[in-house]
This record gives C-alpha cells, sequence and structure tokens, in this order.
C-alpha cells in the first residue's frame, strides 16, 4: 500500500512539474509555443480529461452507494431518537 502511495504521490508531483514547466515555457517565449502544447494546458487546467467511459460509470455507483449509506445512518439516527 505505501508503494502504491509513494508511486502515486511521485506520478502527481512529475505531472504538476511538467505542466508548470510548459506554462512558463509559454508566459516566456509565446511564440515558440505550439498549439497542440496550448490545446493540451487548457484541457488539463480545466479538467477535460479524456477517460472512459467505465471510469465515469464507477465513480457514479460509487457516489450513489454513498448517498445510500448516508441516508441509512440518518434513518438509524432518527429513529434513536424518536425511541429515547
Amino acid at each position: 500500500m505505501k508503494l502504491l502511495t509513494k508511486f502515486m504521490l511521485q506520478s502527481i508531483k512529475t505531472e504538476l512539474k511538467r505542466r508548470a514547466d510548459a506554462e512558463q515555457a509559454a508566459r516566456s517565449n509565446p511564440q515558440s509555443v505550439t498549439s497542440n502544447d496550448m490545446h493540451a494546458l487548457l484541457r488539463n487546467q480545466f479538467g477535460h480529461n479524456d477517460q472512459s467511459p467505465l471510469h465515469s460509470a464507477i465513480t457514479n455507483i460509487c457516489v450513489i452507494i454513498g448517498f445510500a449509506a448516508f441516508a441509512y445512518t440518518v434513518k438509524y439516527v432518527l429513529r434513536s431518537i424518536a425511541t429515547e
């Protein structure tokens, strides 16, 4: 588990460094930036990453399960308050 966390942290740091370098290069010399670089910066900055539909479906299922668990907890608390 620690190895996976360490790997994820390293990959996040690497991606943030790459984005910062690309943004700095774009600001220092706008003529050297290609349209693909700008498109990638804008897509990454505004969160339009290409993800599979499976990822979206799994996320939606997790949200629904979390909402159901929260509703069950609220129901349990309200019933325990009512019986007192």
